[in-house]
């Protein structure tokens, strides 16, 4: 565990002794504060460490058990979920996150996510359409949406997603040129192809 993770597990014990099982991700003798559970889990999810990973994992589960405040609890949840690549756990999690606030376009968007990875497409497309109607300004939702339609072969798509996000941000990385690239190839429209494929490997040699 880092130094910096240890201290901040520090500022949570409260009079109560917080001991971490590494070889098992187990805390044992804490106490039943919620809070404590939440922060716990909200510290160790950004280790590295698969120990961490797993104690926030318990943390998180053993908090859902002890309130009916889940929303936010069971997106984190997914998260990890996610990460350990146990997708069919992140999609259940997600799924109860956007259950108690279907207004979280973030675990909307994770749960789209999920989905792709498991290569449920349509399911995926459902996801990325509800997180956009929620928040249509974030370019990354827009490409990963465009991901699906390629996969699809809906070119036209891809087009108009990607065309939007780089409008947003015309910045975005190489990646984004190179699938609006080929999608205008796929439409045949090979002048436009050219440009953004160009733009791609100016970004990114590799491309």
């Amino acid at each position: 565990m880092s130094m910096s993770i240890s201290k901040n597990i520090g500022r949570y014990r409260h009079g109560t002794d917080i001991c971490k099982n590494v070889d098992h991700g187990v805390i044992s003798g804490i106490n039943d504060n919620l809070n404590s559970l939440v922060n716990l889990a909200n510290i160790l999810s950004y280790s590295d460490d698969k120990a961490d990973v797993r104690t926030a994992i318990w943390c998180y589960e053993r908090a859902l058990r002890k309130s009916n405040f889940s929303g936010i609890v069971n997106y984190r949840l997914g998260n990890l979920y996610q990460r350990n690549n146990n997708l069919d756990q992140a999609i259940e999690s997600y799924k109860q996150a956007v259950s108690d606030n279907e207004l979280m376009h973030l675990a909307w968007y994770r749960l789209g996510n999920a989905y792709q990875k498991k290569m449920l497409i349509d399911d995926a497309l459902v996801a990325y359409d509800k997180a956009i109607d929620l928040y249509d300004e974030d370019p990354g939702y827009l490409f990963q949406r465009g991901v699906c339609f390629y996969s699809k072969k809906l070119y036209h798509n891809v087009v108009a997603d990607l065309v939007t996000a780089l409008t947003l941000s015309p910045k975005c990385p190489a990646h984004f040129q190179h699938l609006l690239g080929l999608a205008y190839y796929r439409i045949k429209n090979h002048n436009r192809a050219v440009v953004h494929l160009r733009l791609a490997k100016e970004y990114d040699s590799s491309y």
